[in-house]
């Protein structure tokens, strides 16, 4: 029996309604990709300008997520083998937000104790069945893994019940996968950034150091530019704000240098005053009693420590290095900062290597030379006084027997005393210092 020309045009009809239907599903497939494509390029494209930063990368996962997926809710957590935290999150409710970021264990929520154990995924139809309280239905929850082990997890949560496509739990888990490469990019630049870092210190460490011994060198008469070299180096690589050395005078030992002389007179001036005895009762004579290295955090909450103008100055965290020569302590490094931060092990060997290298022997030539008379003279070398080359020149030339002592009590009498440089010089001939130039160790007594 032949078809009927009605029923042709039926045929026909439902042809092409077959037909258009298809194409509409093809073309949402297609609008599907383009869109997953378009997100994950742009995923990439956030990982390549944030290499440093995550946040960004987990920021646009999830935002990606809410759209493609018709998700409400959305979290991203790493995991540090103890507790979950999320670092980003998309919640309508402040109380999960909050309670998220503080962290959580699996404990707190039952249904996600399998990623634990190596699930590939979570995917909960209705969680009022888990006894979920903030009106979340289905949730699909895809762990973020980098060889078998477990750094955190994307929540992607309904408000209906509605289970998430195999297309969209695919994109949710390329997300993942993109969220671990963000991870693996920052910690691998990190590291970078801290490998160059040291480099770099250690260059500038190897450097302060080579400089020091190029100024020791160059002061085989005089100690100070050594130790004001010294000093200085060392609060600027140690990040301290202020620092001093103590050298031994008998059985006391005075500061010599500090690297706030200028900056803070007043206070140099009270710490110059000071002869430091070991002890208990200060930095520099906790290192010269126990001829090691002494750091103390706070020391405004130290019992023993009696200096009070130091914590009146603003100093919290201290640090002291002996110098040792022999096991003789015969002076200290000193260190301090304005702020209770600790130094570090590198910064604490930094101060050691300064105070090794070759400043102890420096500091028993220059006692050597300050003892030391001059051979040369037909004058008493007993009657010589502490001038410089120029001003020695006109004494030489008065009749023998002439001589001007240094006026007792003075800084200069107290510098042949306890055989310390002072920064002036006698004149014998306008009977007052003389600073027209260093005193050479030559002139003195």
């Amino acid at each position: 029996m032949s078809a009927t020309p009605d029923s042709t045009l039926s045929d026909s009809g439902q042809l092409i309604a077959d037909l258009q239907r298809q194409l509409a599903e093809c073309r949402a497939e297609r609008d599907e990709a383009l869109q997953r494509e378009t997100a994950t390029a742009e995923i990439l494209q956030v990982i390549n300008s944030s290499p440093g930063d995550r946040t960004p990368v987990f920021e646009a996962i999830l935002e990606k997520a809410r759209i493609l997926c018709g998700a409400v809710h959305g979290s991203l957590s790493l995991y540090d083998g103890e507790r979950f935290r999320a670092v980003a999150i998309n919640t309508r409710s402040q109380e999960l937000a909050d309670r998220m970021r503080d962290g959580f264990v699996l404990s707190d929520f039952p249904h996600l104790k399998p990623l634990l154990d190596g699930a590939r995924l979570i995917h909960v139809p209705d969680l009022a069945e888990t006894g979920n309280r903030y009106g979340a239905r289905t949730g699909l929850f895809v762990p973020l893994r980098k060889d078998d082990a477990l750094l955190g997890l994307i929540s992607t949560v309904r408000l209906e019940i509605r289970p998430f496509s195999d297309r969209e739990i695919a994109l949710v888990e390329n997300f993942a996968a993109q969220a671990v490469i963000a991870i693996e990019n920052a910690r691998l630049l990190g590291e970078l950034q801290a490998r160059t870092r040291d480099l770099e210190e250690s260059l500038e460490y190897q450097t302060a150091t080579s400089d020091v011994l190029n100024v020791i060198s160059r002061s085989t008469a005089d100690v100070q530019p050594v130790l004001d070299t010294v000093i200085e180096t060392a609060v600027r690589l140690c990040g301290a704000d202020g620092g001093n050395i103590a050298i031994r005078e008998g059985e006391v030992y005075s500061p010599m240098a500090s690297s706030f002389s200028a900056a803070d007179p007043e206070y140099w001036a009270i710490q110059r005053e000071r002869t430091i005895v070991p002890g208990r009762d200060s930095i520099a004579g906790r290192v010269a009693l126990e001829g090691r290295v002494v750091h103390v955090e706070d020391i405004a909450a130290d019992p023993d420590y009696a200096h009070p103008e130091t914590v009146a100055s603003g100093r919290r965290t201290m640090l002291g290095v002996p110098l040792l020569r022999e096991g003789a302590v015969l002076g200290t490094i000193n260190l301090g900062r304005k702020r209770v931060e600790p130094y570090t092990e590198r910064q604490i060997e930094l101060v050691r290597t300064l105070a090794n290298c070759r400043l102890a022997h420096a500091i028993l030539k220059n006692r050597s030379n300050t003892r030391r008379r001059p051979a040369t003279s037909s004058r008493s070398s007993a009657a010589r006084p502490l001038t410089c080359s120029r001003c020695w020149t006109q004494w030489s030339k008065q009749p023998p027997g002439f001589a001007v002592p240094i006026p007792q009590g003075s800084q200069y009498a107290r510098a042949r005393s306890t055989a310390r440089w002072p920064t002036t010089e006698w004149n014998p001939r306008i009977g007052r210092p003389c600073a027209s130039e260093p005193m050479s160790p030559v002139a003195a007594v």
